[in-house]
């Protein structure tokens, strides 16, 4: 899906990338299930994952471009996006936003919200972004979240923070 859909801001413009190995082991490590019988359905096999990487390798698009699998092909599929500021976050939206408009017209779903800090598709999937705060997504039921620069979030709300979005 992301090699042959999801166009990327490139030194050449908007185009479509290969991506390299450590993106899709880390696309197989965030999407893989497994059965649960009790519930009678298929559940993450690994839901917290923390992924130390240098700077600049396409880890923020690898995993916006997870999110927007998720959005597209299911419904009532609810993704965060969290980051250190404001300004990041609304920028995490923007690029979810410019690779949901690059993908063919029969993939789109029906938008009711496109907005700067968050999107609704008739599917009813929504994406919700929010800088780190004390209370943060608390009273949302999150299924994809993706926390940005977590080292960068200051020191006295970092516990207060991770309370509100951890459950």
């Amino acid at each position: 899906f992301i090699e042959h859909y999801c166009k990327f801001i490139t030194d050449y413009g908007e185009s479509l990338v290969e991506l390299r190995e450590y993106q899709k082991k880390i696309i197989l490590t965030a999407t893989d299930t497994e059965y649960n019988e009790l519930k009678d359905l298929f559940v993450p096999k690994n839901r917290d994952i923390i992924w130390l990487a240098a700077r600049q390798c396409a880890k923020t698009t690898t995993l916006c471009s997870i999110l927007v699998h998720k959005m597209v092909f299911n419904n009532s599929f609810n993704c965060a996006v969290m980051a250190n500021k404001e300004s990041t976050a609304t920028e995490l939206v923007n690029k979810i936003t410019t690779t949901i408009k690059g993908l063919p017209f029969y993939m789109k779903p029906g938008s009711v919200n496109f907005g700067k800090t968050g999107l609704k598709f008739d599917n009813g999937s929504q994406l919700f972004s929010s800088a780190t705060t004390n209370t943060a997504q608390i009273g949302f039921t999150i299924h994809f979240m993706i926390f940005d620069e977590f080292a960068h979030i200051p020191t006295n709300i970092v516990n207060n923070f991770w309370r509100s979005v951890y459950p």
